[in-house]
């Protein structure tokens, strides 16, 4: 007797079933010729149809008189049975319209509690970003195996589940700023007559790169199982979210149009800022992409401090963005706005306090637990910040006469990018990563490594190769000032390790304790005699 395995709605493999459970359930609508099943064993997975043959069906016995029975009633030619849907039997051709509507009804609820489900996980796994904690699915797994480049080991698997969940959001992100944009849109194509012809060409176009990054992601994140194709994908998406505008912007107003200087000084000006107003989402959400890409990585390859150390390096330019905004707000004399941005700056400055954690070698325990706490500081800090930005920015905004589909564009513009960059830049520093490796390896098998080493140890020698520059020293000389001072102030001469070695450098021993009832006059002249 044969045993098979189903695939259920929430994409989880349930069974083994025998033929007759198979059979039960598929007269009884649980499953339908096209729910995914696989036979024990096999490594295929295929729709009942193909694996299970008809049900057997009961003949009646022979009707008093030996009269046979009638044929069956065939369906009209042209009225096929309708489809099953989502692995649920379909309804059938005699069922009344009420049970079809509840059928349907009951297929959407079905459908919108497994994207609601989907959501939950790709949610869950996006705010982890920890592959040792959020492991792939069961259906991603099997998706992932049985691609053209096959990934069968765990980490991998971990990985490419987490850039689907982050295409997806990127995509979705980056599809309602596009769908903000189009008020804007139609009032400067359509509705405006001052507007040149080529400024609505522009606007155009910056519309259909925002479209086509949100298409690529989201064809990124259906083709995810097929990881070398899902990668450049999201490239693609990037270059037209980021780099295409940029190119597009570059080109000088004036040559575009014609007119006198001070039209085109005007037009110009406009340009610049319209320009600005697109790309500021896209230049905030580097930074925090980055980091978050760093940061994931550190959990990828735990025993490689490289993506920490450029973490490190990121952040104090992350640090500095927010420094000048920081400024401005205090310049423009609005305290709560202050405040926002004070606050979103402590989420990299967290990084860059935590760098001694982040940049050495760990195992997956020690560095998920480095990285748990960082992830909440930064997280409270970042949603802290942001909701007093939202309170701080709303009379600005009302300043400006922005819309509301314009701050919908701005803030799902500026998500989308943070996710966009983390799954491009996590691609890009995975490959960084192991061609470092590769080169160290190829370095430590040639002459060229004790070249190197002896110039090391040279540059060390004399301090030119250390990673601080006396800064501790600095802070320790600081401290035994502060010390010695409070030494002195309260009569009693300092003795210990620093001013013995102050003191000593000179040739003359230590000082002997002074009584607290000694004259300054006493301490000054005879140093070396109690008084």
């Amino acid at each position: 007797m044969s045993s098979f395995y189903i695939l259920q709605p929430d994409r989880t493999p349930a069974g083994p079933f025998t033929d007759e459970q198979m059979h039960a359930m598929q007269m009884s609508g649980q499953i339908g010729p096209a729910t995914l099943a696989c036979q024990a064993g096999a490594s295929q997975w295929a729709t009942v149809a193909q694996l299970l043959p008809p049900p057997p069906v009961a003949v009646p016995p022979p009707m008093p008189g030996g009269g046979a029975l009638p044929p069956p009633m065939l369906p009209p030619p042209m009225m096929p049975p309708p489809l099953p849907m989502g692995g649920i039997g379909g309804v059938s051709a005699g069922a009344s319209g009420g049970a079809h509507v509840a059928q349907l009804s009951q297929q959407l609820a079905h459908r919108g509690a497994e994207a609601a489900g989907m959501a939950h996980r790709f949610a869950r796994r996006i705010l982890a970003s920890n592959f040792t904690k959020e492991a792939a699915g069961a259906d991603e797994k099997l998706a992932l195996e049985r691609a053209r480049t096959p990934v069968t080991f765990p980490i991998g698997q971990n990985y490419a589940a987490w850039r689907r969940a982050i295409l997806w959001f990127s995509g979705v992100g980056l599809a309602i700023s596009a769908l903000a944009q189009i008020p804007d849109l139609l009032r400067n194509v359509t509705t405006q007559q001052n507007v040149p012809v080529i400024f609505r060409l522009i606007f155009l176009l910056l519309f259909g790169f925002q479209v086509a990054a949100s298409g690529l992601a989201l064809w990124g994140a259906l083709v995810w199982a097929e990881v070398p194709s899902s990668r450049r994908l999201a490239r693609l998406a990037y270059f037209c979210q980021f780099l295409g505008p940029l190119l597009l912007f570059c080109i000088p107003a004036r040559w575009l149009m014609s007119g006198s200087l001070a039209e085109l000084r005007t037009y110009g000006t406009l340009y610049a800022v319209i320009a600005v107003i697109f790309l500021m989402p896209k230049i905030f959400g580097i930074m925090p992409g980055l980091v978050r890409a760093c940061l994931t990585l550190r959990t990828l390859v735990p025993e490689s401090p490289m993506p920490g150390w450029i973490c490190v390096l990121i952040a104090p330019l992350y640090c500095l963005l927010f420094s000048v905004l920081v400024i401005v707000a205090a310049q423009a004399g609005s305290g709560l706005l202050f405040l926002a941005f004070l606050v979103v700056f402590l989420a990299p400055l967290f990084v860059i306090l935590d760098a001694r954690n982040l940049c050495r070698p760990a195992n997956e325990a020690d560095m998920n637990r480095t990285l748990t706490a960082l992830r909440w500081r930064m997280l409270l800090a970042t949603i802290a910040g942001l909701l007093l930005l939202l309170w701080a920015g709303y009379d600005v905004l009302k300043s400006l006469n922005w819309h509301m589909s314009s701050l919908l564009n701005f803030f799902a513009s500026l998500v989308g990018n943070v996710f966009l960059v983390t799954a491009v830049a996590s691609d890009f520093l995975i490959g960084l990563m192991r061609t470092g490796f590769n080169q160290e390896e190829e370095l430590r098998a040639s002459p060229l490594y004790e070249v190197l080493h002896e110039r090391f140890v040279q540059l060390g020698n004399v301090r030119m190769a250390d990673l601080g520059a006396g800064e501790g020293e600095m802070f320790a000389n600081v401290g035994d000032l502060m010390r010695r001072a409070r030494a002195f102030g309260g009569g009693v001469a300092p003795v210990g390790g620093a001013a013995v070695a102050g003191v000593s450098s000179i040739g003359t021993p230590p000082p002997l304790p002074i009584p607290m009832t000694a004259p300054a006059a006493a301490r000054s002249e005879n140093p070396t005699t109690p008084a």
